[in-house]
């Protein structure tokens, strides 16, 4: 096993551990739903479809990328995968890396689009991939479309996980020109981009810094945390990208 499969199957190890969740609260306790006594409708009337980068979803519902890129993955990504399809779901997969390094580690990804062929589904790759680190080069624009063509996904996303990489011992701290790296990336991909927050937050500066590189869109946790906050997840979609 490489040294990315060993890290990839560790970040599913740490996932079920008992130490792993947030001491944080997410809120949920803050979030209360006034009964309306008379709703003056049916239940039939309710919609919650919603217009998701171009395409209508049955629920406004993301099974955010988690894992890939190690023998387990391929099991964890089918059961998600057949969830994503049966329930109308968006589904993404953990980090791309893996299987643009070693092809024979693409089924763990694939097995997605292939249990989930009607679902809407993103790809992913890591900011740090796009700028050089050390001796190695950046994803070039083949390794884009290789990463879109590997899973049939409908859009890209790229994900931001400056506190991971600072964190990891063998983590990939040279982040210089990931703005302009970013805005590359976008002009490349056949599909819509994404920027995906890992969990540390995003302030409002960096989400407008995204807006003007190009991306369709962004998921992130705010950087603030208002006792009012609703709900965490915050996804600005701005124009399209071409192609």
């Amino acid at each position: 096993m490489s040294g990315i499969e060993s890290r990839k199957s560790q970040h599913v190890e740490l996932a079920m551990s008992a130490g792993s969740e947030s001491s944080r609260s997410a809120l949920w306790e803050d979030v209360v739903l006034p009964p309306v006594a008379i709703p003056e409708m049916a239940l039939s009337d309710i919609d919650v479809s919603t217009e998701f980068l171009g395409r209508r979803m049955p629920t406004p519902l993301l099974i955010s990328g988690m894992t890939g890129g190690f023998d387990e993955a391929l099991e964890i990504n089918r059961n998600l995968a057949a969830a994503a399809e049966e329930l109308g779901l968006a589904i993404g997969t953990g980090s791309q890396r893996a299987a643009l390094a070693n092809p024979a580690l693409e089924a763990t990804y694939s097995v997605v689009r292939d249990h989930a062929p009607g679902a809407y589904v993103i790809g992913n790759i890591g900011m740090s991939q796009l700028v050089a680190q050390g001796s190695e080069a950046p994803f070039d624009e083949t390794q884009i479309e290789r990463a879109v063509e590997m899973i049939g996904a409908d859009a890209l996303a790229v994900h931001l996980n400056a506190v991971e990489e600072l964190i990891q011992t063998e983590g990939d701290r040279d982040m210089a020109g990931l703005h302009d790296a970013i805005a590359t990336c976008v002009g490349w991909s056949p599909v819509p981009v994404v920027a995906k927050e890992t969990g540390a937050g995003m302030t409002s500066e960096t989400a407008t810094r995204l807006a003007a590189t190009g991306v369709a869109g962004f998921r992130a946790r705010p950087a603030l945390r208002p006792r009012l906050l609703i709900n965490w997840t915050v996804r600005c979609v701005c124009a399209p990208a071409s192609g």
